[in-house]
């Protein structure tokens, strides 16, 4: 089975559309039948699905309403430091250039302003966005202070250079209303253990370094809630100390102050920290789980509401969720299991995912509470086993622990999260691949529609080509990307061989000799600004085996901007035909030999790009004539003779496409069916 095409916009067998009278008829049909306009409040109501490629790998997600229009917004931070924030539709509002790897993101409110802020830190830089994506500050972070002699007799540079000695990351930032005045602030956790507070304006509100380790990477993390009712916020702040060997953690309000007279001592890693529900009228409990297994409940006076619940497994995840009023406390392992938790400690449920026992939850989710046994409850990442480089899987659960779908291999990053973006009852999941994130809707239940593996090309593709080059059954995908590169793909989403032919691939097509041997044309297009800062455009006709291996190669003076792959002399191997950005059309053998050259360039006039070539019989003598599209003209050009091509048809716009058809009737048969702005015409072989 053979696909291509020669643009994204359609699929070609070796130059030829399949099942094209089907195709043109429903064509026809959407073009003349009248359409009623629905209302803008039921196309409101419709469930968007959406794609968005970042700038490189995706490293943070965060979904909220950051204008407070009462429907979530996404924040995307990629790998080279670049910020995009999406509405909910997909469409890009903005992008920040942060300029280096980002450690941390978060969204807050730092005043009046019902609109949000977003805080970034990237390369020691702490750095806040208004809603618009404004700049409105940054500063330098200091975890560690330089020592008092090094700053009193040296220079600032000197401080820099010792505090670059020390491999310090912010692990987390969160907004935190440390004196209940409705306005955020925000809290900095460092990989050493160190907690930073500043205020609106970047200001630094105290440090807390009772807990940090300058050399050793204490294994820190953060949750900040309400834990007793008095709307002013506590952080709880769990930490590995490597003197004692177990973790611990510790509460602390607003003012710095340690609630607890003791640290709360964990055994083992602390591996999750979250807040649950399960206190009465709603009150909220700590959940910790740690590297041992275990699962602590721990209130607000320090005390156990659970003795620790064992898995004996490492636990990767932990979150709320909750079914028909019911609060649920939400738990993965390393080992692909997933327990339901009541408030009383009881389990709801245990799902074991993995037969093999050796693939981990890599994240647990949840979106609106769940109200019906269809719905799904919680989204599960599931990684790879040990060892596997394959993306994570994603499964929803629904509240019974009943496995509602699965979507293989489609989470490059465990960033992948289950939502309710506009809170109407219907649910979406948030795909986020290598460098896209896609928006999925799946109303009540579950859709069928995520595909089976994921790969990126770091860069936008240009031409795509499916066949089964090994004629075992199974295609295989070639991918030709904007950057020059050229990606060989089989089924399991392996890659059999990338090349860098270079320049810009816009056109790729299948071309089978006669002997059956398979080979694959690429077009290649480069412009560049010469001495003369004159632009100067060259195409490439590139043949290359199935291996990747390049054939032969012929290079043109000007961008092509169309391919055709056909056999248009009856001698067996295809012809290869392509026409230019400057008006001219020509036709190589298989082999490399130039057959002819045709210029629709009018006289005394510049040529407009050959968009389209198109393949048909002549009635007149059975020889097959081509027809090619430039702007809004269309030629029959002779193969067989030195006649100069003739205009057949000119329309008032530029021509988009053009179709053969096949009907009887002889000379006065439809023979073309040509789309422009808005219209659709039928014409004779002759035009």
């Amino acid at each position: 089975m053979t696909w291509g095409n020669a643009q994204l916009a359609g699929f070609l067998k070796n130059g030829r559309f399949h099942r094209l009278p089907l195709l043109v008829l429903l064509l026809t049909l959407f073009i003349l039948l009248p359409t009623q306009p629905q209302p803008a409040a039921a196309q409101d109501q419709v469930q968007a699905y959406w794609r968005h490629s970042a700038s490189r790998r995706i490293s943070h997600v965060i979904t909220h309403d950051v204008n407070r229009d009462g429907v979530d917004e996404f924040v995307i931070a990629a790998e080279n430091g670049r910020v995009d924030l999406l509405s909910s539709i997909g469409a890009l509002q903005w992008s920040f250039p942060a300029g280096d790897i980002i450690q941390a993101i978060n969204v807050l409110n730092i005043d009046d302003d019902p609109e949000e802020e977003i805080a970034l830190v990237s390369n020691r830089q702490l750095t806040m966005l208004s809603s618009g994506g404004t700049q409105l500050w940054s500063i330098e972070l200091m975890p560690i202070a330089p020592p008092q002699p090094l700053l009193a007799f040296s220079s600032s540079a000197a401080g820099k250079e010792w505090l670059a000695q020390y491999n310090i990351e912010v692990r987390q930032i969160e907004p935190f209303d440390h004196d209940g005045d409705g306005r955020d602030e925000l809290i900095v956790l460092y990989s050493n253990g160190q907690l930073q507070l500043f205020d609106a304006d970047g200001k630094l509100i105290w440090s807390d370094s009772k807990s940090s380790t300058a050399l050793q990477n204490t294994r820190v993390m953060m949750q900040i809630a309400d834990l007793n009712g008095d709307n002013l916020e506590e952080v709880a702040f769990g930490y590995f100390n490597p003197t004692l060997r177990f973790s611990q953690l510790r509460l602390i309000n607003g003012n710095q102050e340690d609630i607890w007279e003791q640290p709360q001592p964990i055994s083992d890693v602390i591996s999750a920290i979250t807040v649950v529900p399960f206190g009465d009228n709603g009150s909220l409990y700590l959940a910790v789980g740690s590297e041992g297994g275990q699962i602590h409940l721990i209130d607000y006076t320090r005390q156990r509401v659970w003795w620790p619940r064992t898995l004996n497994k490492p636990i990767t995840a932990l979150t709320a969720g909750e079914f028909r009023g019911e609060p649920l406390l939400l738990a993965g392992t390393e080992v692909g299991v997933v327990v339901a938790y009541r408030a009383n400690g009881s389990r709801l449920w245990t799902r074991r995912l993995v037969p093999d026992a050796n693939r981990p939850i890599v994240s647990l989710t949840t979106a609106q509470p769940a109200t019906d046994e269809n719905e799904p409850l919680v989204a599960v990442i599931l990684g790879p086993a040990e060892g596997s480089n394959a993306a994570n899987d994603v499964l929803l659960l629904g509240p019974t622990n009943r496995l509602l779908t699965t979507y293989e291999r489609v989470d490059a990053n465990g960033l992948t999260k289950l939502l309710d973006i506009n809170k109407d009852g219907r649910y979406e999941l948030l795909l986020a691949r290598f460098a896209t994130v896609e928006l999925l809707g799946l109303g009540v239940g579950t859709s069928e529609i995520a595909p089976e593996w994921s790969y990126s090309l770091d860069s936008e593709p240009g031409a795509i080509l499916v066949v089964d080059f090994d004629d075992d059954g199974e295609d295989e995908l070639v991918v030709g990307a904007k950057d020059g590169r050229l990606h060989y793909l089989n089924q399991q989403n392996s890659v059999d061989w990338l090349v860098s032919p270079g320049g810009n691939i816009t056109h790729l097509a299948l071309l089978e000799t006669a002997a059956g041997e398979k080979q694959i044309v690429v077009i290649r297009n480069s412009t560049t600004i010469g001495l003369d800062n004159q632009e100067q455009q060259q195409g490439w006709v590139d043949v290359r085996d199935v291996d990747g291996e390049q054939l032969w190669e012929r290079p043109l003076e000007a961008n092509i901007t169309s391919l055709l792959v056909q056999d248009i002399n009856d001698r067996g191997d295809p012809e290869i035909i392509v026409g230019t950005r400057t008006g001219e059309i020509f036709a190589f053998s298989a082999n490399d030999t130039e057959l002819w050259s045709r210029s629709l360039q009018p006289e005394g006039g510049l040529g407009q790009p050959v968009t389209r070539l198109l393949l048909i019989d002549s009635l007149e003598n059975d020889q097959p004539v081509l027809v090619a599209a430039s702007g809004n003209r269309l030629y029959s050009v002779q193969m067989r003779g030195t006649f100069a091509p003739t205009r057949i048809a000119v329309y008032p716009a530029p021509i988009h496409d053009i179709y053969g058809l096949k009907q009887p009737g002889l000379e006065l048969a439809t023979r073309l069916l040509v789309f422009t702005e808005n219209q659709a015409s039928g014409l004779t072989w002759r035009g």
